[in-house]
């Protein structure tokens, strides 16, 4: 069955000179494929993923975070001052490029 795999960081660094502590997280994530073969869950994770982003890139006020629990744990990584960075790995496949393209 697919599945996503979510490792969540929390960092901590200390400035020697100033004692000041900085804190952050970071979310490592791979996402299961949506091939033929794609479960409704792993869908609906995706189709959640892209309201946030969808959300989070025209400012609304309501980010639906809520929505789905992938988007729940990724919620302190996205938005706000957070940094995001979307990494894709797409198959070469000619057949494989109309899952990819889908959206």
């Amino acid at each position: 069955d697919p599945q996503h795999v979510v490792v969540l960081l929390n960092l901590s660094r200390r400035n020697l000179a100033t004692g000041a502590v900085t804190r952050s997280k970071m979310a490592l994530a791979d996402l299961a494929g949506m091939g033929q073969f794609a479960h409704l869950d792993v869908s609906a994770s995706y189709k959640s993923l892209e309201e946030v982003l969808r959300a989070l890139a025209a400012r609304q006020q309501r980010v639906p975070f809520r929505d789905h629990a992938l988007t729940q744990v990724l919620q302190d990584c996205m938005g706000g001052t957070a940094k995001t960075l979307l990494l894709l790995a797409l198959p070469p496949e000619s057949a494989s490029r109309q899952d990819s393209l889908r959206g």
